[in-house]
């Protein structure tokens, strides 16, 4: 049964979601959430030949929004496509940067590493360079993949990414609205 269950979390966001992070709620939005982040997932892994290169989501504040597509999606992208580049960016770097601590931290916790890590079965393990774990910028041993954040004004200059997350670009409503 546990192999089964790290199998389909393997395969799949909502999965995953729910394997690495307890008490990850089930709900219609995530499940929906879920479905079109794996097809950004899959736009990544097939170099853009199928799947979605774009995706905006509007959701309520506490939905899980951030939690998903900013911690849980790259942490999950990354452990199958361990060459990838992900950028999250916010409105401020203090944001950014707890995502990019919050999905770096998951790939380090034993539920990735019974998926991905040294405690899976099969692929080379996904695991954290040893030179490169700050919060600003961290990279997979072994492979060009890896996570920067940055908030508005931050240094991305130079760095590309196959998948760059934009999370509350506005710090609020006034800001937003502002010349």
């Amino acid at each position: 049964a546990e192999l089964a269950r790290r199998e389909l979390a393997r395969r799949y966001l909502g999965d995953f979601c729910r394997y690495v992070y307890r008490g990850y709620p089930e709900a219609r939005h995530l499940e929906v959430l879920h479905a079109h982040l794996q097809q950004v997932e899959r736009y990544i892994a097939t170099e853009g030949r199928e799947g979605i290169g774009r995706l905006m989501v509007n959701m309520p504040p506490r939905h899980w929004k951030s939690t998903t597509t900013s911690v849980l999606f790259p942490a999950w992208v990354l452990g199958r496509n361990p060459d990838a580049r992900v950028i999250v960016t916010s409105y401020n770097g203090s944001l950014a940067f707890g995502f990019s601590r919050r999905a770096r931290n998951h790939i380090e916790d034993t539920p990735f590493r019974n998926l991905f890590g040294e405690q899976a079965i099969g692929d080379d393990p996904i695991v954290l360079s040893e030179d490169s774990r700050s919060v600003e910028s961290w990279d997979i041993a072994g492979h060009r993949g890896g996570m920067a954040a940055a908030g508005v004004g931050g240094g991305l200059t130079g760095k590309g990414a196959n998948l760059l997350i934009v999370d509350d670009p506005h710090k609020d409503r006034a800001e937003a609205e502002s010349k």
